[in-house]
C-alpha cells in the first residue's frame, strides 16, 4: 500500500539533503521586533536605547549609533552576507565626533525613508549585538 503524496513529503520535511528546509537557512525576523529584542537586552545590561526614527517595520534597514555621551559616537548598519546571515558594518568607528555621525545620519535618512535608527546611550561603547561586525571598532588610542 503506497502512502499519499501528503503523507510522504510531510515525513521528510527537514531531513535529508533533498529537502528545501535543510541546509543554512536563516529564518528572518521583521525589523521592528528584532529592535524591540535589542532595546530589552540594552536595558538589561543598565543602559540606555532610544529608537531615534521608526522605519519600515517588517523590512526597513537598521543603524545603531553608539554613544558614549563624551562627543564621540559610533554607527553600526546592519546588511546581509552572501549566506543570508544577518551582519554588521562600521558606518563610523566609535572615536567620531556627534556632529559627524548627525550629518551621516540626516544624508542616509533622505536617502532610505525606511530606515530605523536607534541610540544607544553607554559610556563603555558596548553595542549588545550579537552577530558578526564588519570592520574597526573600538577607539583608537593614540599614545603620547
Amino acid at each position: 500500500m503506497q502512502a499519499s503524496a501528503a503523507a510522504r513529503n510531510d515525513a521528510h520535511i527537514g531531513s535529508g539533503a533533498s529537502s528545501c528546509y535543510s541546509g543554512n537557512m536563516s529564518w528572518r525576523i521583521k525589523s521592528e521586533i528584532f529592535i524591540q529584542a535589542l532595546v530589552r537586552r540594552v536595558y538589561a545590561a543598565q543602559a540606555a536605547a532610544y529608537i531615534v526614527r521608526r522605519g519600515d517595520s517588517d523590512a526597513g534597514n537598521v543603524m545603531i549609533r553608539i554613544n558614549q555621551l563624551d562627543g564621540c559616537s559610533g554607527v553600526l548598519t546592519m546588511f546581509t552576507d552572501m549566506s543570508g546571515e544577518r551582519c554588521w558594518r562600521v558606518a563610523h568607528a566609535l572615536a567620531t565626533l556627534d556632529r559627524e555621525v548627525d550629518d551621516f545620519l540626516t544624508r542616509e535618512i533622505s536617502r532610505d525613508p525606511d530606515v530605523w535608527v536607534v541610540e544607544i546611550e553607554d559610556k563603555q561603547g558596548r553595542h549588545f549585538l550579537e552577530e558578526r561586525i564588519d570592520g574597526k571598532w573600538d577607539k583608537i588610542i593614540i599614545s603620547e
